[in-house]
């Protein structure tokens, strides 16, 4: 495809985008009022908001290795002190 060709499809498409999100954002408001959410009970909050079993495991997982990761850099960081300053860029 051509430069102008390419440009006019991009340009078709944000405003697609746009116009579909300006619908959904001006009735927003008066789809999660204040009080509707409140009386909403925790299964539906968990539904509409909450992550899946399988998405919280991944993330626990994934902060199990962060803090082993952070451990060993503090564990490195402190070897670093007793070596030649110069050897090692931590």
């Amino acid at each position: 495809m051509r430069r102008g060709t390419v440009a006019l499809k991009s340009i078709i498409d944000s405003l697609g985008i746009y116009a579909i999100e300006e619908c959904l954002l001006k009735e927003l408001p008066g789809l999660f009022k204040p009080e509707t959410v409140y009386e909403l009970n925790a299964s539906t909050v968990t539904k509409i908001a909450g992550e899946s079993v399988e998405l919280l495991a991944e993330r626990e997982d994934l902060n199990k290795k962060l803090r082993i990761l952070q451990m060993t850099m503090t564990t490195l960081r402190r070897m670093k002190t007793f070596t030649d300053p110069g050897e090692y860029n931590l």
